[in-house]
């Protein structure tokens, strides 16, 4: 399986031609040593939504996940804006990294809140 991506990204068109995100972090995943990747899912499995410094965020959250993340459930996108009292955002058709699966949407959405939070400021 694919810890980092939804399926189907190897089709979808790149915004570099002749560039693959997908196939670059897949050769950085096999690079690595055995059990880093164990390692990093079960540090997945055992983050806490609720840190005791979590209470001391005051300032406007996104909290932003994909659908198709195996990794962080999106459910717990939701949990963790909930109690954040912030926003939480659901990337249907991507994994873990959004980043790189819907990229112009991404910086969208980050733009569009980052005007929003400002003008609320100034």
């Amino acid at each position: 399986g694919d810890w980092a991506f939804a399926g189907g990204m190897e089709t979808r068109r790149q915004p570099v031609p002749g560039s693959s995100a997908v196939w670059h972090a897949r050769r950085l995943l096999e690079s690595s040593r055995p059990g880093v990747l164990g390692k990093d899912l079960q540090a997945c499995a055992d983050f806490s939504l609720y840190p005791r410094w979590l209470d001391a965020i005051a300032c406007p959250s996104l909290v932003i996940a994909g659908r198709r993340d195996r990794m962080t459930p999106a459910r717990k996108c939701v949990e963790l804006a909930t109690r954040l009292g912030g926003e939480s955002e659901i990337f249907e058709h991507s994994g873990h990294m959004m980043m790189l699966e819907e990229p112009a949407r991404l910086r969208r959405l980050l733009f569009s809140r980052l005007n929003r939070w400002l003008a609320r400021e100034g």
